[in-house]
């Protein structure tokens, strides 16, 4: 089935389009946020760039839908830690100061621009 047009699913499906695009990893999406890495199941000559290009049509994917959010991207690279969480739901993540400092950049970024 194909999200509605104008919904929040469907501004996320734009993302992971996205994402496989770039050959990002989508890894969550919370409240308004979509975190995603590069280089972690596969390699990638160049991490930085495949996430600012996908970040770049992040911000053309929500400028051109309807309900016209804006999105600010963070990019930061570096090592991290990935595992399954939880005993009872379980849940795989990324996290440690890579992820808190790309975090910090997206929260203090300007909206329309990766930092």
């Amino acid at each position: 089935m194909k999200p509605a047009r104008g919904n929040a699913q469907d501004l996320i499906a734009r993302f992971e389009t996205a994402a496989v695009r770039h050959g990002v990893q989508k890894i969550k999406t919370v409240g308004d946020a979509f975190m995603a890495v590069a280089g972690l199941s596969e390699a990638d000559s160049n991490p930085a760039l495949s996430l600012v290009k996908c970040g770049l049509d992040l911000i053309a994917a929500a400028a051109e839908h309807p309900a016209g959010w804006q999105v600010r991207v963070g990019v930061h690279v570096g090592p991290v830690v990935t595992g399954v969480l939880g005993q009872t739901q379980f849940s795989f993540d990324v996290w440690g100061h890579t992820v808190n400092a790309a975090a910090r950049m997206e929260s203090n970024g300007v909206p329309g621009r990766v930092t």
